[in-house]
């Protein structure tokens, strides 16, 4: 049996929009789950098809991360 060879959903993904600045459109969007957050972004027409798009997992235990990018001059 695989990940996804269950007969009935075993729960939900709340999605949250994240909203971004800067030349590049697309749709990103983060789910708080187990040890972070998984987060998918989209760009392009669906309508025709075209574009790209990807998946990750955001490791951060406490869900501290506000959605905002990081400033690499309070990093320092």
């Amino acid at each position: 049996m695989g990940i996804f060879s269950g007969a009935y959903p075993v729960g939900k993904v709340k999605w949250e929009r994240v909203e971004g600045l800067g030349a590049i459109k697309m749709d990103l969007y983060r789910a708080k789950i187990v040890g972070g957050w998984l987060v998918t972004f989209s760009t392009g027409n669906a309508a025709t098809g075209s574009g790209s798009g990807g998946l990750t997992f955001i490791s951060d235990p406490e869900h501290s991360w506000d959605g905002s990018s990081l400033n690499l001059e309070e990093v320092k």
